[in-house]
């Protein structure tokens, strides 16, 4: 009885470590999901004010989503355009607004080099 209940013991410490060793699996980066969340965003701002601050959180989601190379760094520069201009707390002077509307076209055309048919 004593082994059986040793083997069970054991058996029962190995299931645990390995539950507990598990980690959970990273997000999924999808380039359509991160450019569905960019065309989301866009559109919700108000009168095509990037600055506006609307629906910010869509953004950072589609930052995060975005795969590792051009579509991520164009992403999270416009971000950062964006987080730059909330942060001044004013409209956005003449070049700063360029370098804005300039950032969201380059990701747009990440968006659409990688899902040609949206």
């Amino acid at each position: 009885m004593r082994i059986v209940t040793a083997a069970a013991s054991a058996v029962l410490v190995v299931a645990v470590a390995a539950c507990g060793s598990s980690k959970p699996a990273p997000p999924a980066h999808s380039a359509a999901a991160a450019c569905r969340d960019f065309q989301n965003w866009y559109l919700a701002q108000p009168s095509g004010n990037l600055a506006s601050g609307k629906d910010a959180g869509t953004l950072t989601n589609a930052v995060h989503e975005a795969p590792s190379g051009g579509l991520y760094s164009d992403m999270n520069t416009l971000q950062s355009d964006v987080d730059s201009t909330e942060t001044a707390g004013s409209s956005l002077a003449q070049p700063e607004e360029d370098m804005t509307v300039s950032a969201a076209y380059q990701v747009e055309q990440d968006c659409q080099s990688v899902n040609p048919s949206s």
